[in-house]
């Protein structure tokens, strides 16, 4: 028995060793973003790095001189170097807004802080939204990331340290 205890522990020592550095996907979440009018932008995204993919939007802006504020939901393009999210899914954009986040570096799966070098809000004057009616710009924030524990790995880890503790008991 006090083997089997050992075994146990040390394979949730390897377990739990063994855990990747990094996971995807990551949270990034807004800090400090400002626009030039006095607006302001909030919220986050999940971006996976190995794909160069945004999911799960939730952007908020707020009331400024040139724009009322809303919230995005919706990705509009994405990439490891920017983000942009808009309020409806897919075209025709016309009269809809697009928020885009331009970053100093690329995001990761490792997550941590990337700084946003530019920032926009638009209101898309046609279609396809190459042509805007009003916009407002802001150079100043940060995104930070959070790796969010993979399921499946949280599973059998659970599951080893359930083991341990069965073994231990056991013993006592």
């Amino acid at each position: 028995m006090r083997s089997l205890s050992r075994i146990l522990a040390f394979s949730c020592t390897v377990l739990l060793a063994a855990a990747p550095a990094s996971a995807v996907p990551v949270l990034w979440t807004l800090s400090g973003v400002g626009f030039d009018d006095g607006g302001s932008a909030t919220g986050s995204f999940v971006f996976d790095a190995d794909t160069a993919t945004a999911s799960a939007v939730a952007i908020t802006t707020t009331l400024g001189t040139s724009f009322a504020g809303t919230s995005y939901a919706h990705v509009f393009a994405d990439g490891a170097t920017a983000v942009s999210a808009s309020t409806v899914s897919g075209s025709p954009y016309t009269d809809e807004f697009v928020v885009a986040l331009n970053f100093a570096s690329a995001l990761t799966n490792a997550g941590g802080v990337v700084s946003i070098n530019t920032s926009s809000e638009i209101e898309c004057s046609n279609a396809s939204c190459d042509s805007h009616f009003t916009f407002r710009t802001g150079s100043s924030g940060t995104v930070s990331g959070t790796v969010i524990p993979e399921p499946a790995s949280a599973a059998l880890m659970g599951t080893g340290l359930t083991a341990l503790a069965a073994a231990r008991r056991r013993r006592a």
